[in-house]
């Protein structure tokens, strides 16, 4: 089961998703199908799961919290 936090995470990046560059997407996707498995992983770990660069990654988190 989803805490309050995760889910709140989970559903400002289905709320952000539709502004999303194409690589910021394969991120939010992986994140969204895998919530359980991310938790711990590293940038880089999360870069190679997505099959894009860590510059995305960050750029992702970056671009989110300016949305807030």
């Amino acid at each position: 089961m989803e805490s309050y936090q995760e889910n709140s995470c989970l559903e400002r990046i289905r709320e952000a998703y539709a502004d999303l560059n194409d690589a910021e997407k394969k991120v939010a996707k992986y994140i969204l199908e895998n919530p359980g498995d991310i938790i711990h992983f590293s940038i880089t770990e999360l870069a190679e799961s997505s099959d894009v660069s860590d510059a995305t990654v960050s750029r992702l988190y970056t671009s989110r919290d300016k949305r807030k």
